[in-house]
């Protein structure tokens, strides 16, 4: 499984302007779904375009077929398998990768240790080595 592509590369303002033009045919942003999988982040188009930077509100072609599905299954309206039969037609984002992290604690290291699925190193300001 694969597929071919041609990357343009744009100045930012000329990114921006592309985007807002609909003058592309895959947009490639950072996003990242909190531990509970709530993807409507992900798919919300105001959002997704201020984290591109783009502040001017555009449409980057969800179908309405899609939302619909996607504002009913949110606010309770309808079932997932509706919403995931729109969303499998529609596939508004597709994940190149997935991160993730670890950490390796030693016994000379003492202090309040409270690792999080956001923030593996909270607390370390009160760490100390022995």
């Amino acid at each position: 499984m694969g597929f071919k592509a041609t990357v343009r590369t744009l100045k930012w303002d000329e990114m921006q302007q592309a985007v807002l033009d609909g003058e592309y045919d895959i947009f490639i942003a950072e996003m990242n779904i909190f531990p509970n999988m709530d993807i409507s982040s992900v798919t919300d188009n105001e959002l997704i375009l201020s984290a591109a930077g783009l502040n001017e509100y555009g449409d980057i072609g969800y179908s309405e077929n899609y939302t619909d599905a996607a504002e009913a299954f949110y606010s309770g309206k309808t079932d997932m398998r509706t919403f995931l039969s729109a969303f499998q037609e529609e596939l508004p984002f597709i994940p190149l990768y997935f991160s993730g992290g670890a950490l390796a604690m030693n016994r000379n290291i003492s202090g309040e240790f409270a690792p999080n699925c956001f923030d593996l190193y909270a607390k370390a300001e009160t760490w100390t080595i022995e």
